[in-house]
């Protein structure tokens, strides 16, 4: 009998697999990249990478050469639902312009929140560090319209509203990571800006144009990004910092420098780090969303499910491991599920009348056609039954399902199985 550890929330879970039963790891390229490496020597190697981005960006000056001093800077963050490690980063990015004379009182951090729920202040202390947090103002992002400026509108017609806070910036530096995305092709970049610091309706009409487009994770030539590029017309990024990060956040590697080519040069790190060949579809694929943040809600952890439905025969079964302590996790999303008979229902539902989050409908209504969806999660039973998947409450029923399906199946020499444990993050580069 084999043990199989997945990460859930903070923490993991262990499974006992079946005697005879075999299952393939699936894991990004980039996974192993620290093993056996000393924590003081991660440190080390991090700081390294940072620096080396920071004094030879692309497309730019560094960073201290382009401050003035008096200007009034805006540093923009990712939230608590990306990998990004906004602290181990900022204070870098702080104290090149210090040394140029920038004052606590000229620098503002804004978590670029989108259309996400706003960080409490202890959310936000953990996001940048408590020295960073007790010495500079750090804000929510508001994607409500008055606290917006409009700029203009894009050729696409998506109206430019941004944070006035970040319009009316001297120096508007962004940070995030950058990781495959099934929208924008690739997270980092731009999106800090844009959908990060930009109202709903703007982010609603960006969002929309991505309904009829084909999904392709780590391909940025799609109508949602160019779009979002546009918006650099009207209000510009001046200095970017991305970083790549593994499951832990350790970081692999980092860019810095003008918005467009650095973003361009970091993307093409990722598609080396979180794609895998797909060598087979398996009937079943036991899935972890990563752990926290992949899997702080279903919103999130949906992108686990689509991940593994590459390595899943169309028929087979995928369950995912996923905590969810925050539910369903968008307002809109939930609204359309408990309002709704059925998920084909709402995929209609949606595309009648398109929404930013309950765009998700669509995402589950393309899941269930094609597979058996399982989730072992905190949730009530009754909210995950809403979506048509089938939930798991106990560890030991989530173990027993296992060892009933390859009961099942066990004399049956084609029945495959794999197992993802960072679904999240792992993406397919096609059959080989």
């Amino acid at each position: 009998m084999s043990i199989m550890k997945l990460p859930y929330g903070n923490q993991s879970v262990q499974l006992s697999l079946p005697s005879g039963m075999k299952s393939t790891p699936i894991v990004y390229e980039g996974a192993a990249f620290y093993d056996g490496t000393d924590p003081a020597a991660i440190y080390a190697a991090e700081q390294e990478i940072l620096l080396a981005a920071m004094h030879k960006p692309v497309g730019t000056p560094p960073l201290h050469d382009m401050y003035r001093a008096g200007q009034q800077v805006v540093i923009l963050v990712s939230d608590g639902t990306r990998l990004a490690p906004s602290c181990r980063f900022l204070p870098l990015l702080i104290a090149s312009l210090e040394t140029r004379g920038m004052h606590a009182s000229d620098l503002t951090i804004v978590v670029a929140l989108g259309s996400h729920r706003r960080h409490t202040q202890g959310e936000l202390q953990a996001l940048v560090g408590r020295a960073v947090y007790e010495k500079y103002e750090v804000v929510n992002h508001s994607s409500r319209w008055e606290d917006c400026k409009l700029l203009g509108w894009t050729s696409r017609g998506t109206p430019v509203a941004l944070n006035s806070r970040v319009v009316e910036a001297d120096l508007v530096i962004a940070t995030g990571g950058i990781e495959p995305h099934r929208m924008a092709g690739m997270s980092g970049g731009i999106k800090a800006l844009f959908p990060g610091c930009a109202a709903a309706a703007s982010i609603t009409h960006n969002h929309h144009l991505g309904m009829e487009a084909t999904e392709k994770p780590g391909d940025i030539r799609n109508p949602v990004h160019a779009d979002m590029l546009e918006v650099l017309r009207f209000q510009p990024v001046h200095f970017l910092l991305n970083v790549i990060v593994d499951h832990e956040r350790r970081i692999l590697a980092a860019v810095a420098g003008d918005c467009m080519q650095a973003h361009a040069y970091g993307c093409q790190l990722v598609k080396k780090l979180f794609f895998t060949k797909v060598e087979t579809q398996h009937d079943l694929v036991l899935v972890s969303a990563g752990g926290s943040p992949k899997d702080v809600h279903l919103y999130q952890a949906l992108k686990a499910f689509q991940n593994a439905a590459d390595f899943t025969r169309p028929g087979g079964s995928i369950v995912c491991v996923a905590e969810c302590p925050e539910h369903y996790g968008n307002g809109h999303f939930q609204q359309l599920i408990q309002s709704s008979a059925t998920v084909a229902d709402m995929d209609q539902r949606v595309r009648t009348m398109y929404q930013l989050g309950a765009h998700k409908a669509i995402t589950l209504h393309k899941l269930v056609q094609r597979f058996a969806l399982y989730l072992y999660s905190a949730m009530p039973p009754s909210l995950v039954e809403a979506c048509e998947i089938i939930p798991i409450v106990q560890l030991a029923d989530l173990e027993a399902l296992i060892h009933d399906m390859w009961a099942s199946r066990y004399l049956d020499p084609t029945f495959s199985s794999a197992w993802m444990p960072f679904g999240s993050i792992t993406y397919s580069s096609g059959l080989t």
